[in-house]
């Protein structure tokens, strides 16, 4: 059985465990372990109470595929802190953009909503306890409030990030396109030699400060897809992919990727070697 989930961060492809569970962002590990075991009684063949065999079936198919995936993830300290980390970095990636259109879901918002700072923590709680209550308790609404789950995760992120960012000081035009512009050269410079010693965690450093001063340059984008693919954090390349052509769709690295990433999604049609091998292949020239 598939899941689909279109939603809040599923949408970015990328999996929303702290949803799929009903914890907050800020959850700690004994929150983590405590709601595990209460939507396991929910869900498990022993224990659930779902009225037909049907539901009974699909509630089995949520506690194996989803649920239990989750926990695994985010039981784990080391995966939780690198996890967190990524997670944090597709908000500031969204922040970068437009964020009228996040999200449909009523609670999610009403947190959009939200333009007091200091409100927005107890208001993203608040809409986190009302969700989570009836997650699991009718299993066929399931799906559709964890979808409503990580949209509100999603705008939660990207507003603190919005309200919460230095505002950038403004110099003169000229003098600060001829500046911006010519550091940035030097990042890149820099990044493609990282890349071509394969010092991908050097590169992504380069190009992460390159981007800070030019957000819309699909170069830096593409790149640092590249230097992501290349570590095997597929969530971040595609992340970086899909902004780099939505900057340029004729960006010729972000496009070899993409074709790189297709295959690897249907393996069937791919080539028999590795996805990766060709990277530099594909955009050497």
């Amino acid at each position: 059985m598939y899941f689909k989930i279109e939603r809040g961060l599923f949408k970015y492809e990328f999996a929303d465990h702290y949803a799929v569970l009903g914890v907050p962002l800020e959850a700690n590990p004994d929150q983590i372990r405590e709601r595990y075991k209460y939507v396991a009684r929910q869900l498990h063949p022993d224990s659930c109470k779902a009225a037909s065999a049907k539901e009974r079936e699909f509630a089995t198919q949520l506690f194996s595929k989803l649920v239990s995936p989750a926990y695994a993830h985010l039981s784990r300290e080391q995966q939780r802190t690198e996890y967190k980390l990524v997670f944090k970095q597709i908000g500031r990636n969204i922040a970068q953009g437009s964020v009228k259109d996040l999200a449909t879901g009523e609670f999610a918002q009403k947190l959009q909503q939200q333009t007091n700072v200091n409100q927005l923590d107890l208001v993203y709680r608040d809409c986190w306890q009302k969700l989570a209550a009836q997650q699991y308790k009718i299993v066929s609404q399931s799906l559709d409030i964890i979808a409503s789950l990580s949209e509100l995760n999603l705008v939660y992120m990207v507003t603190k990030e919005v309200q919460t960012s230095p505002p950038a000081i403004k110099m003169p035009e000229s003098t600060s396109n001829q500046a911006t512009g010519g550091l940035v050269e030097q990042y890149l410079r820099r990044a493609n030699d990282h890349i071509a010693s394969k010092n991908f965690a050097r590169a992504i450093l380069e190009l992460r400060d390159a981007i800070n001063l030019e957000p819309n340059n699909s170069t830096c984008n593409s790149l640092l897809a590249k230097a992501y693919l290349q570590q095997n954090q597929g969530t971040m390349a595609n992340m970086y992919i899909t902004k780099a052509l939505n900057l340029n769709p004729q960006d010729p690295i972000a496009l070899d990727l993409k074709k790189i990433l297709d295959k690897s999604k249907n393996p069937a049609k791919a080539e028999k070697r590795g996805f990766l091998d060709g990277i530099f292949r594909a955009n050497q020239k």
